[in-house]
């Protein structure tokens, strides 16, 4: 009933190293009338994975969803 508040919770448990997490937010990025503030979170969430861990496959995660979305409406993230 509140989207942001569901998409915050999916960024959370993201962030807290559940992964299959990414899945739905990805999902809700690509076919929901709240796609902008789920690419938002999610842009933030993936970039935040990338610097922090540095682990390969963080990085490319993250490479790999800036080629999907157009990141430049999401550099204010």
């Amino acid at each position: 009933s509140n989207p942001d508040y569901g998409i915050g919770l999916l960024v959370m448990a993201f962030e807290l190293a559940h992964p299959e997490a990414l899945p739905e937010l990805l999902r809700i990025c690509g076919n929901s009338v709240y796609q902008l503030k789920a690419r938002k979170a999610t842009y933030r969430a993936l970039a935040t994975s990338a610097a922090e861990s540095g682990a390969a496959n963080a990085v490319e995660e993250f490479k790999l969803f800036c080629l999907a979305f157009n990141t430049s409406e999401l550099l204010d993230s």
